[in-house]
């Protein structure tokens, strides 16, 4: 526990620091929150530009940690502000609840991954990129190397393996924390109604992720963004013009880590219109895409072949280590009918019409997942209806917060598994509550407040619970007290499931490649190595930095 807090200590500045080289001009307007968001962006790009020429790992962590010190050191007169004006104010809820909040997230950090797709391919990808700088044609060893999430880029060289010999995948969990500290120190800001909606949206979207955010799962982070967005959006309209930095960085960081997010983009446009300088604002937005998209386009094409993978729709390019077009429409086919009916043939579920797929699919869905998708299906109609018969004028940034949320609704129900974009459905949802007013309530603020004090204590406490529940499962603190220091290796898991390898030498090659015995299992901890190994491939050279391809080349 002592290293993953010393992990978040370190990793939480360096974001911090980063993120005021472009909020610090405008300070009044950007939180300590905002600039650790903002910050992440900001690192995501220089990690992806080093990614392509460097392996990410402790030097590329020097690189940023450097850098992060270099923006303190400049900006310095900026961080002293925030320091004055965090002594004025009092923090002694939000202190308590923050302290209780990063015990909880801590103990549920120390809990081996839950995630199937980490062991699978999650944590291999990361250690691809931790030794090799970007590799033509990786996703020909696997189409799931093919999945160029900025998450792989964060974790390999925030894993602090070089540290502790072993990974501690800390970003979501971090992610995580800032965020639900966030959400309880807005609750005291906003009226009842909308504190009531950010408590209900902080006890569900914990329910959904707190068991992942060990892992580092390509799920977490960008609900979190995306949330963060709409909710900043949500409790002041003015923040989509005030905070366009945070909405144009963080909308541009959303796309790297999963495409599905692209509806979010809408709001970091819209915050440029709204702004007085638009020229200006336009102007950032091409800078920042620069910084953040451009290098992710670079990997998908030197990965893949592709400026978007796996969408064989742009199909721009021919190098020779371009994944096969019909592999790419297998994987995507993959992705869209697995999550519409797992278990099942591709080509069977993609042949179903909606109306034959949609009931099954229904059907195996949990109660509070069918509630929380009707709701956010219908909310729209609350706003119509109240804004036809009150006749209230239309508010456009409410507007195009309701756009942006149900587009991204209608593109998740493609492929429509809830962990792809639960905090959408569940901020849709819960969206009618925070538009409730009754004035009356202003006289009774402060009961208000100690009852949602007491409210936060008791959703926090519950997790805390039940975080410690799957603590003492893993671990014996009566027999070993070494866990408060460092949480288990994940090499135990290979020992408890007795994965069993088999090596395969590539064509043309004296390279050899791991595979697990039975095929699509754990190999994240042998390198090199794929789950399911496709006997055609070959090295585009010599060795593995020259890439992978299928096709045969001249020698």
């Amino acid at each position: 526990m002592y290293a993953i807090l010393v992990c978040f200590l370190i990793s939480f500045l360096i974001f911090y620091f980063s993120g005021r080289l472009l909020s610090s001009n405008d300070i009044e307007n950007y939180t300590i929150f905002d600039s650790f968001f903002i910050g992440v962006s900001i690192i995501t790009g220089l990690l992806s530009y080093w990614s392509l020429v460097l392996p990410l790992n402790f030097f590329s962590f020097l690189f940023v940690f450097i850098f992060s010190i270099a923006v303190f050191i400049l900006k310095f007169k900026f961080f002293k502000i925030d320091f004055i004006n965090i002594k004025k104010k009092r923090f002694n809820k939000v202190l308590t609840l923050g302290i209780i909040g990063t015990i909880t997230v801590v103990v549920y950090s120390t809990l081996l991954p839950k995630t199937f797709d980490s062991y699978l391919y999650h944590i291999n990808a990361i250690i691809w990129n931790e030794k090799f700088s970007v590799i033509p044609g990786l996703a020909n060893l696997h189409d799931r190397y093919g999945f160029n999430s900025a998450s792989f880029i964060f974790n390999a060289s925030f894993s602090f393996n070089w540290l502790y010999d072993q990974y501690l995948f800390i970003i979501n969990a971090l992610s995580f924390l800032i965020f639900i500290v966030w959400l309880l120190k807005v609750v005291y800001k906003v009226n009842p109604f909308k504190g009531l909606f950010l408590l209900l949206f902080l006890f569900f979207f914990s329910k959904q992720y707190i068991l992942e955010i060990s892992s580092p799962n390509t799920d977490v982070l960008p609900n979190i963004l995306v949330c963060y967005l709409l909710i900043t959006a949500y409790i002041k309209f003015e923040n989509l013009k005030s905070k366009k930095i945070l909405f144009i960085t963080v909308s541009l960081l959303c796309i790297t880590l999963k495409i599905s997010t692209l509806p979010i983009l809408i709001l970091g446009l819209f915050s440029i219109y709204s702004s007085e300088q638009i020229l200006k604002a336009s102007t950032q937005l091409f800078f920042y895409g620069i910084l953040i998209v451009l290098p992710w386009i670079i990997r998908n094409i030197i990965l893949t072949g592709y400026v978007i993978y796996p969408m064989a729709e742009i199909d721009l390019f021919s190098f020779d280590w371009k994944v096969p077009m019909e592999m790419v429409t297998e994987t995507k086919n993959w992705i869209v009918s697995w999550a519409r009916i797992p278990m099942k043939s591709n080509s069977e579920v993609l042949a179903l019409s909606f109306s034959e797929w949609f009931p099954i699919w229904w059907n195996s869905q949990l109660l509070k997942n069918k509630i929380f998708l009707s709701v956010a299906i219908l909310s729209p109609l609350f706003f119509v209806i109240k804004y036809l018969m009150l006749k209230e004028k239309i508010n456009w940034n409410f507007f195009f917060l309701i756009l942006t949320s149900y587009l991204s609704l209608l593109l998740w129900l493609n492929a429509p598994d809830f962990r792809f974009s639960f905090g959408v459905i569940l901020f849709l949802a819960l969206l009618p509550i925070g538009f409730i007013k009754i004035s009356s309530l202003s006289k009774h603020l402060k009961k208000i407040h100690l009852s949602y004090q007491l409210i936060s204590i008791v959703i926090l406490f519950h997790f805390l619970i039940n975080g410690y529940k799957l603590f003492n499962l893993e671990y014996n603190i009566k027999k070993d007290l070494y866990c408060f220091y460092l949480p288990n290796d994940m090499s135990n898991v290979k020992k408890e499931r007795n994965i069993q390898f088999e090596k395969f030498k590539i064509q043309n090659s004296k390279i050899e490649i791991f595979q697990p015995k039975e095929l699509n299992m754990p190999c994240y901890d042998q390198f090199p190595c794929t789950p399911n190994l496709n006997r055609d491939v070959r090295l585009r050279g010599k060795t593995i930095d020259d890439g992978f391809t299928f096709k045969t080349l001249k020698e």
